[in-house]
């Protein structure tokens, strides 16, 4: 922020007093810092109304003081008034330096403003301003991953290239790995494999091109040369000294995957050994090395494993779903769908996360659960067919037949469309472990008309079980007594 004074606030009893006027229709004098610090407060707490209040009171106090203009826009931004917070940004550009924390907010307001150009325009003034090439390379990335993460990917890999090229070796990794992510991510893996190839072809000796190009062979199942990248890689790491650690751990990385691919579970474990020895604190590793002594059975050390992805790597959806399935396998359900209700909101996880919500509700008696899993299940999923059987047949192996069957009615209630055979397959089945057999048998003749070569699922899931001669006599109406 941009206050005059330099002095600590104490925040709690500076709020005190700023509510106490504020109710009283009351405020008195603040100096610059302290209204700074207010409106920072209040801007982070998401009291958006009592932000507004001390920016108007601000702009009372010292009409000619540009910083309650900047708030304007920092304000609007978090209220989602994108075009607000880029017309009050700019204006108080005007008279602001252009600073990274300017130059931050004025890129992500531009983006969200749908203002391209101007976005690329700051660019150009923050690369002529700053002619050290550490925060050239800085102010291109930062725009680059914003374009990245908003998927525009086209226009983020010409900018993300454009950093790369000033970048230091501590910074060249982390900008490679954002462009093999953009040529992936759309669908451009040639593409990219070409332009690393083209940039290797003036630069043969810069490691980070290597890796990456590695990675996107390996994307592309291209083994042969994904193992040649990184065998090139290899001596340019072990020649510079100013290498990150990053750097050597992604090698390593990148050879587990490429073992992993071949089948090499033992390889690749080494692999994942030797990364977590570069980046011992990092979330990926030491979940794949979960995984691993999860295979061997070692609980000790899937304990330990467990304990550090607490403490390093609870903000990845990935990492919670493996903390999750690690309760879930010890029978501590309870813990298990805490962590499994935190990933719904993650499109990758929602269809496993319901899936054991469902599971554990019923394991826990929590009917309650149950029904908001249910609910959001239907919110997500209700022209996902197959998502609702792997469901009902999760329920039915763990021998909820009752509730399996009662999900599938749900689906078919909520469903005005046609749906696929197997689900009445499914259906009749259900029916019959449930001996509600007159609904079954409705459901096994639908099932029949709709696509008898089918017919196998429901002798595999009636297995065992007494079938009413009702159901022989349909079932050799339609020529399908045997379950072959």
């Amino acid at each position: 922020m941009f206050w005059n004074e330099n002095d600590e606030v104490d925040i709690e009893a500076l709020c005190q007093r700023f509510e106490m006027e504020w109710k009283k229709e009351a405020l008195g004098y603040y100096g610059q810092g302290e209204l700074g610090e207010l409106f920072e407060w209040y801007l982070e707490s998401e009291n958006y109304a009592a932000a507004q209040i001390v920016l108007e009171h601000a702009n009372y106090l010292y009409p000619e003081w540009i910083q309650p203009q900047w708030w304007r826009s920092l304000l609007a931004y978090r209220q989602e008034r994108y075009l607000e917070a880029y017309v009050q940004g700019m204006k108080a550009f005007e008279q602001l330096p252009l600073t990274s924390e300017i130059y931050q907010h004025l890129i992500e307001v531009c983006l969200a403003a749908r203002r391209l150009e101007e976005a690329h325009e700051l660019l150009e003034l923050w690369w002529d301003e700053n002619p050290d090439d550490r925060r050239r390379s800085w102010g291109a990335w930062f725009l680059g991953e914003a374009l990245f993460h908003q998927g525009d990917l086209s226009a983020a890999i010409p900018v993300l290239w454009r950093a790369w090229g000033v970048a230091i070796p501590r910074q060249e990794l982390r900008i490679v790995r954002l462009l093999t992510g953009a040529y992936i991510h759309s669908g451009n893996c040639a593409e990219g494999i070409h332009a690393f190839q083209r940039k290797l072809w003036i630069e043969p000796t810069r490691f980070s091109l290597w890796l990456g190009l590695a990675r996107l062979y390996l994307h592309k199942l291209a083994y042969a040369q994904a193992r040649q990248a990184l065998q090139e890689a290899e001596p340019l790491l072990a020649a510079e000294e100013d290498i990150p650690a990053s750097a050597h751990a992604e090698y390593h990385k990148l050879w587990a995957i490429w073992y992993e691919s071949h089948g090499d579970l033992n390889g690749a474990f080494r692999e994942w050994l030797r990364a977590r020895h570069y980046q011992p604190t990092q979330p990926y590793i030491l979940s794949k090395l979960l995984e691993h002594y999860q295979r061997m059975g070692d609980e000790v050390a899937m304990r330990s494993y467990v304990e550090r992805l607490y403490q390093y790597g609870m903000h990845r959806a990935r990492v919670r779903r493996q903390i999750a399935d690690f309760h879930w396998l010890e029978g501590r359900y309870d813990q298990a769908t805490l962590y499994y209700q935190t990933l719904l909101p993650h499109r990758k996880e929602r269809r496993y996360a319901i899936e054991r919500i469902l599971l554990g509700a019923l394991h826990l008696r929590d009917f309650r659960m149950l029904r908001k899993a249910i609910t959001y299940g239907s919110r997500h999923f209700s022209d996902q067919p197959d998502v609702w059987i792997q469901w009902v047949r999760s329920l039915f192996l763990a021998g909820y037949k009752m509730f399996a069957l009662r999900l599938l009615e749900h689906f078919l209630k909520m469903r005005d469309a046609s749906v696929p055979a197997a689900v009445f397959y499914w259906y009749a089945a259900l029916s019959v472990h449930n001996k509600r057999y007159e609904a079954g048998l409705l459901s096994l003749e639908v099932a029949l008309l709709a696509n008898p070569a089918q017919v196998k699922l429901f002798h595999t899931l009636t297995q065992g079980a007494m079938l009413p001669l009702s159901y022989w006599k349909l079932l050799h109406r339609y020529g399908q007594l045997s379950p072959a």
